[in-house]
């Protein structure tokens, strides 16, 4: 079931990036990508929740038996497709994917200001922005 979830996850992924790549500012666009990305987080929700149990089994399964859990055939993790060439490929995915979101991010600590709406007193504002900036000079303001 976690593999099938897999499959779906990555099925999911890839419509994601159709959906993406076919914006066009429309309001069915839009919708249609939530919906694909709330599909997405429950998909992985589901996917965490079978991991759990099996890992929940494991535990149980050792302490009424006294032995430790073993499939019947493989392991928990598919040693035999994660090869070197598959490991640098993923690293290469997520280096472009972190390229390309960090394009609208600028480089810096990342600093928020809140206050309610009793927060008023502008002088203390600057000043406490003041010290933060002296010590973070490549600062973000959010």
């Amino acid at each position: 079931a976690t593999d099938r979830i897999g499959r779906q996850l990555d099925d999911n992924e890839q419509a994601q990036r159709k959906s993406q790549r076919e914006q066009n500012g429309s309001e069915v666009r839009s919708v249609e990508l939530e919906r694909l990305t709330a599909e997405g987080i429950t998909l992985i929700e589901r996917r965490n929740c079978l991991e759990l149990f099996r890992d929940q089994a494991v535990e149980l399964f050792e302490v009424h038996t006294g032995s430790s859990w073993r499939p019947r055939s493989g392991s928990l993790v598919n040693h035999r497709t994660l090869t070197a060439a598959m490991i640098d490929s993923r690293d290469f995915i997520a280096a472009k994917r972190r390229a390309e979101t960090e394009v609208m991010l600028p480089p810096g600590p990342k600093v928020a200001l809140t206050g309610g709406f009793d927060c008023n007193d502008h002088r203390l504002i600057w000043d406490r922005l003041d010290k933060v900036h002296a010590k973070h000079p490549d600062m973000v303001l959010i």
